[in-house]
């Protein structure tokens, strides 16, 4: 099967089966913006998913201590934003607005600077914080997931 509009057959005078490239898979015209909305709801909610948790370590614990954090809360993130465009199939401006200050808050930083450098740290945990509270505006616009895909923690 390719993807080209001319392999869509029709099916009767209502719906339209349209083959998803060559996955075997097809799914009618009227699902599409259904599953438009899904992909965009798991886009924003893994990247608040991330965001927050990146702001969640950077905090200083009850007792006043930094809190510890590993390598792959700062790679995982890293790895989201760079694959952003690739993954943005339902072409989310409002979430590639906030990738787009998220690269900035974290470009040239990584985990041993953040360990290291107070200001650093401080200066990208206020940043996670105010993308955290812009997601979950975002999230709110749009309601919850109906699906999950588990990523890789």
């Amino acid at each position: 099967m390719s993807c080209s509009p001319a392999a869509a057959a029709r099916a009767d005078d209502a719906v339209y089966i349209i083959p998803l490239c060559d996955t075997g898979y097809t799914t009618t015209r009227f699902e599409i913006p259904i599953l438009s909305a899904e992909i965009q709801v798991v886009l924003r909610e893994s990247m608040a998913k991330l965001v927050q948790h990146m702001a969640d370590r950077l905090k200083e614990g009850s007792d006043g201590k930094l809190l510890r954090f590993k390598e792959t809360t700062v790679s995982n993130l890293v790895e989201f934003l760079k694959n952003f465009e690739f993954r943005n199939v339902t072409d989310d401006n409002e979430l590639q607005s906030l990738v787009a200050k998220a690269r900035e808050l974290m470009q040239g930083v990584n985990a041993d600077d953040l360990r290291t450098t107070g200001d650093m740290r401080a200066k990208v945990q206020q940043g996670m914080t105010e993308l955290a509270r812009q997601l979950d505006t975002l999230l709110m616009r749009t309601g919850g997931r109906k699906f999950r895909f588990d990523e890789e923690e």
